[in-house]
C-alpha cells in the first residue's frame, strides 16, 4: 500500500479490497493495524477475529489481538489468546513471536 496515502485513504482502499475478497488475511490484518493506530481498538479486534477465522494459523493475529486486549485491560482474554497462539507460533517456527507472547503471559501473572 502506498506510504503517501493518508490513513483515511488506506482505510478506504482496504475496504475496497475486502469487498472483493472478504477473507483476505493480509487486508484484514492491515485493516486491524490501521484501526489500532487510530485508537479504534474494538474495531481492530473485530478484524483480528476475522483474520483468525479465515486463517487460524496466522500467528501475528494472535499476538496483536492479545496486545490490544492487554491495552483494554482484559487480561484473562489476552492470556487465552496468547495460550492459543503460542503453539501456532511453534508449529510455524516463529520463535521470536512465541517468545514475545510468552513474555506477555509472564507479565499477566
Amino acid at each position: 500500500m502506498d506510504s503517501e496515502m493518508t490513513q483515511e485513504e488506506r482505510l478506504i482502499k482496504l475496504n475496497e479490497f475486502l469487498k472483493v475478497n472478504p477473507t483476505d488475511t493480509f487486508s484484514l490484518f492491515a485493516m486491524a493495524m490501521e484501526l489500532r493506530s487510530l485508537n479504534r481498538q474494538n474495531e481492530a479486534l473485530k478484524y483480528l477475529d476475522r483474520v483468525l477465522a479465515a486463517d487460524p494459523n496466522y500467528v501475528p493475529g494472535y499476538f496483536q489481538k492479545a496486545e490490544i486486549l492487554i491495552e483494554l485491560a482484559r487480561p484473562q482474554e489476552a492470556r487465552r489468546v496468547l495460550l492459543d497462539g503460542i503453539p501456532k507460533a511453534v508449529e510455524a517456527g516463529q520463535f521470536h513471536i512465541r517468545d514475545r507472547m510468552q513474555e506477555n503471559i509472564n507479565k499477566l501473572k
